[in-house]
């Protein structure tokens, strides 16, 4: 069995790298289009075609857009960055696919290890701190959420495991306006945190870069399993193996056109506000829509 998951996690680690960053080259195509301005060459595609929309994480008050002196002084913590950055995709099951490595604490374990790699990866950054707790009280929220209504309404497996929101989407267990109101409410304060994490900066050093494409790939990945996994067998009512084998690039689709379109709502959002008022809108809406969307999930 261990010969397998090593060789599915070999397999997998690079395609998520390229699938990061194939998503903020999206990202960055969309915004430079916005702006009037060419499209950056495929080599640059995460990178200067949107200086001023790169996230909370590299401009505006809350961090610092320049290199990370520590980074570059102490490779060894970009290189624990990325590490971090990357082990998230080993708790991700893609569809019906189980994950790399699951346990029952996946939805916990995934947003601490992608806060202890922005912390590494922006150390020599101001302010990193502030940066990647921005996210974490509507992430909290949701999860605090999403999870309680799964053990509430008896979903099979571990409440805090992500395999239980793939097996059975929490939309078929949600009965009553009220709650049906949360969770979207819940749904949309995840697509709002979303927006948060940086694109790839052409600043920083390369692991940087790949860490904050990671970063934002991971979250979407979360998002997409918790609200929208959805997977062939639901869609078109069919088993199979090709139904089967349908999952993988149906998720990681999804994954990659979530995080393409985050990144292009806060460019879009820079460009109407400017980026530190885009920034503090998506955080101050998806913590309030989380708040109020778990208020009403826990008391409907």
């Amino acid at each position: 069995m261990w010969p397998i998951r090593l060789f599915a996690a070999v397999l997998l680690l690079p395609l998520a790298a390229l699938a990061a960053r194939a998503a903020d080259g999206i990202a960055c195509a969309v915004i430079a289009r916005l702006r009037g301005a060419p499209p950056p060459p495929v080599r640059d595609a995460a990178g200067p075609a949107a200086p001023d929309a790169m996230g909370p994480m590299g401009s505006g008050a809350l961090s610092h857009r320049s290199a990370s002196r520590l980074s570059v002084s102490l490779p060894s913590i970009s290189s624990l960055s990325v590490a971090l950055a990357l082990a998230p995709f080993l708790f991700i099951p893609p569809g019906r696919f189980p994950a790399v490595l699951g346990t029952d604490i996946d939805v916990v374990l995934i947003p601490t290890l992608l806060l202890f790699s922005g912390w590494a990866g922006t150390a020599g950054r101001r302010g990193p701190w502030a940066s990647f707790w921005g996210w974490s009280l509507p992430v909290a929220a949701v999860i605090g959420s999403v999870s309680w209504l799964a053990w509430r309404t008896g979903m099979p497996g571990a409440p805090l495991g992500l395999g239980v929101f793939v097996t059975r989407s929490v939309w078929s267990v949600t009965e009553g306006t009220v709650r049906a109101l949360g969770l979207s409410a819940l749904a949309a304060a995840t697509a709002l945190v979303l927006p948060l994490f940086r694109l790839g900066d052409d600043a920083d050093p390369a692991p940087v870069r790949v860490a904050d494409s990671l970063h934002g790939l991971a979250a979407a990945a979360l998002g997409v399993s918790l609200f929208v996994p959805f997977p062939a067998l639901d869609m078109f009512g069919r088993g199979g193996f090709f139904m089967a084998a349908l999952d993988l690039p149906l998720f990681w689709g999804k994954v990659v056109l979530v995080r393409a379109a985050a990144g292009a709502l806060f460019g879009l959002l820079s460009l109407c506000l400017g980026s530190e008022r885009a920034t503090r809108f998506c955080f101050a809406s998806a913590t309030g829509l989380a708040l109020a969307g778990g208020l009403l999930v826990l008391t409907a």
